[in-house]
């Protein structure tokens, strides 16, 4: 999680992210948190961001897709081990 660029600094069992995807006004994302809760059956909400992602949201949490992909593909390839196409 922490390289797609949310900050987060432990999850709970069963707990992750979602991935909200758009096409429309432009190829868009948004990146939520998932923590199932005992009493109720999914808690879903917008991550937190590291700065450099957050600055390029809109006001409803969406990243251009170009956007996301800039930052993400850089840090994949590096975790990865260089210029891989998939872990």
């Amino acid at each position: 999680m922490k390289m797609l660029g949310i900050v987060k600094d432990e999850l709970t069992t069963s707990a992750g992210f979602v991935l909200e995807f758009r096409m429309k006004p432009v190829p868009s994302l948004r990146l939520l948190n998932h923590d199932p809760i005992p009493i109720d059956d999914h808690v879903i909400y917008k991550a937190e961001l590291i700065p450099e992602l957050a600055d390029k949201t809109d006001v409803d949490g969406f990243l251009s897709l170009e956007d996301f992909k800039g930052r993400i593909s850089y840090k994949a390839l590096e975790h990865c081990g260089g210029l891989r196409l998939a872990c």
